[in-house]
Order: C-alpha cells, then structure tokens, then sequence
C-alpha cells in the first residue's frame, strides 16, 4: 500500500488485515449504495500532518467513485461564517447509500474556531455549540447516517518532522503555511 513507506514493522506486520478491511469496505459500499437506506459519514480529525490526507487516498481506495466523497474543512470562507456554524457541513453530508469522508469537520466550531481572533470568551456559547453537534448527530443517525470519528493523534516531535518535510519535497511545500 501506498502508507508502506516510513511504516514501522509493526504497523507493516497489519498490511494483510488491512487489505482484508479494505476489500470488505469494498463489499460493503457495494451493499450501501444498492439499497440506499443508510448513509456513512466518517469524520477524520487530528493536528496539522497527523495524516489525515493519507488516511482518505488508503481508506477509500477500493470505494467506488460514483457514491464516495471526500470534503476538506478549514478556515470558514466568508459565505460559511454568514450562516449557522453547522451549514458548510450540512451542505456536504451524505445521501443515503452514499460514504462521505470529511477531513476536519463541524469539531472545528469547538476545537479551532475558539482560539480566532474575535471568538468569544464566553464559556456557555461553547458548550451550546458542543450541545448541538451532539443533537445534530442523534438527529442524522435517526435518518439513517452512520457516524464514525476517528482521531489520529501524532506526537509533538513527529509532528514537526512532518511539517519540516513538508519545506524539504516540492508535492508537499503547498501544504506548509506558517
């Protein structure tokens, strides 16, 4: 696979497990999108270089295209900061029989939008925010969508071998911004 490179030999050791989980994904959107009564939203969140590109392109590698999407979340664009905080994600969820996977999410009201300059200070705006993801989600479940968070955590030094890697190869240079 294509993370083989820099992998440990523990983590080369699972490349057969892997390729057995990949090929069942495989099956499974197969099944999902046949009978179009479920959707999969999987939220992938972690640091700056904690792999969450990475994760997508291994992930969906045997999805079929016509009903598999990746959306990438950042900074809110001036249109998203005019609506409701939960609008640019709403607007990328799947349809039933569909997989969706978002790179950073509607976590990002809570984790990176709080330290914004202009944010508020005001702890019971924050925990209202948290308080509607958690309805919001129990709302797309009841309709269908089966909801999968995965954190991937990447230690303090790791993650500044990767960011300065970034500096060092040309196809990565565009993700560095200071």
């Amino acid at each position: 696979t294509r993370l083989a490179t820099g992998m440990s030999d523990r983590e080369r050791a699972a490349l057969p497990a892997m390729k057995d989980l990949l090929a069942g994904m495989e099956e499974a959107q197969r099944k999902l999108f046949a009978n179009r009564r479920q959707a999969v939203l999987v939220v992938l969140q972690g640091l700056d270089a904690s792999g969450k590109d990475s994760m997508i392109r291994e992930l969906s590698e045997g999805l079929d295209p016509v009903g598999f999407h990746a959306w990438s979340f950042g900074r809110p664009t001036p249109e998203e900061a005019a609506h409701d905080f939960l609008w640019r994600i709403a607007r990328r969820l799947p349809a039933h029989g569909e997989v969706v996977f978002f790179n950073r999410s509607h976590y990002e009201a809570l984790l990176a939008e709080r330290m914004l300059p202009g944010a508020s200070s005001d702890n019971r705006f924050w925990e209202a925010r948290g308080r509607l993801i958690r309805e919001y989600e129990q709302h797309l479940h009841a309709s269908g969508t089966r909801i999968i968070k995965i954190w991937l955590h990447t230690s303090e030094n790791e993650q500044r071998l990767r960011l300065l890697k970034r500096l060092d190869e040309p196809r990565k240079r565009w993700k560095f911004a200071p």
